[in-house]
């Protein structure tokens, strides 16, 4: 019994919702109210949102889908800028501009095609198929690891003349591991690279890798309850997170230090599985998407929880702070994006 309950948690973790795939995001007519706390909702997207980032200076909200729509919002006011088909399933954007003097949009479409777009007009730039269709941009935005969901992860140096060539095949992982890897996180110089894995072999479960990147040097391994969704290192590269769940049923969430790898204080008591995570800027807040559709937010430095934000009606699979850490944006299989106003829920909640 525990075995299936691991194997369907891991479909649920590292794979497409069936259902969301066959019959798309509910209509404008049969989603909630608007939330409390909601600034906005973002909705008729074409399919479950799988990735979401704020543009560099603010200004614009853009996300993925599943099905490849990609979509850039200006935020004042909320107003559709552009919009692509087939273009991106994960997407970030570049401070370190294509070519010099503009900020870009880098995305990875459903089939594998990394593209690089002007972030002012999604203008695309350059691509190159074959790439991967989960990523990770260092901070420095320099360099970028990607694999298909496999452990064949490729490292490719970001340049304005060319937009990537290889530069590193990390290490297959020892001792006979396989599984599928779900997602990649650099720290913030570019050193330390983490896989949040789901290993088939020789036994079942999630598991965290943390590799030196230059050395390729396996620096340690972290089991991760029944599996894992995603990892995630702060911008600073002091902390990382990884959201997953138990073989129970319910989320597990765990905050470790940068440096150490070791665990520190940490989110509990979530009903259903964690799916994506997110650090405020500061290091002061965490973010966290559900399967059941919740939002959290936490205390980083004491792992309690400072606030709830129900809306979706799908699990929430990508989430990020805005810039100035007010808002967080998080993006659901039900089709919408909804921007929530965290600093003015903790202002309510202290009146």
């Amino acid at each position: 019994m525990k075995r299936l309950v691991i194997l369907l948690l891991v479909l649920l973790l590292s794979s497409a919702a069936a259902r969301a795939q066959c019959e798309g995001p509910p209509p404008e007519a049969q989603l909630p109210p608007m939330p409390q706390w909601a600034r906005h909702r973002l909705h008729g997207h074409g399919g479950p949102v799988v990735s979401v980032a704020y543009s560099p200076g603010g200004g614009h909200l853009s996300f993925g889908t599943r099905t490849g729509v990609l979509k850039m919002f200006n935020l004042q006011p909320v107003e559709t800028r552009a919009t692509l088909l087939n273009a991106a399933g994960w997407l970030a954007y570049s401070i370190f501009s294509f070519p010099e003097g503009y900020s870009s949009l880098i995305t990875l479409s459903p089939v594998g095609t990394a593209s690089v777009y002007f972030a002012d007009d999604l203008e695309r730039q350059q691509w190159t198929d074959g790439i991967g269709t989960i990523a990770s941009l260092s901070t420095d935005c320099r360099y970028m690891a990607t694999t298909f969901g496999d452990f064949n992860v490729q490292v490719w140096k970001m340049t304005h003349l060319v937009f990537a060539y290889h530069d590193t095949a990390m290490p297959k992982p020892p001792n006979g591991l396989s599984g599928n890897v779900a997602s990649l996180s650099f720290n913030n110089n570019g050193d330390r690279l983490a896989y949040a894995a789901n290993i088939t072999a020789p036994s079942q479960g999630g598991m965290l890798l943390v590799w030196d990147r230059y050395t390729g040097k396996l620096l340690t391994t972290i089991a991760f309850g029944a599996g894992v969704g995603q990892v995630q290192y702060s911008d600073d590269g002091k902390l990382f997170a990884a959201a997953g769940g138990n073989a129970d049923g319910g989320g597990l969430v765990t905050v470790y230090d940068g440096a150490s790898n070791a665990p520190l204080p940490s989110p509990s008591g979530l009903k259903a599985p964690a799916l994506c995570v997110a650090f405020s800027e500061n290091n002061k807040m965490l973010a966290v998407g559900s399967a059941d559709g919740l939002v959290t937010v936490w205390d980083v430095p004491t792992g309690k929880l400072l606030m709830q934000l129900p809306g979706h009606v799908g699990p929430v699979r990508t989430i990020t702070f805005s810039n100035d850490t007010r808002d967080v944006a998080s993006g659901s299989d039900d089709g919408t994006v909804i921007i929530w106003k965290v600093a003015d829920a903790l202002a309510g909640q202290k009146n």
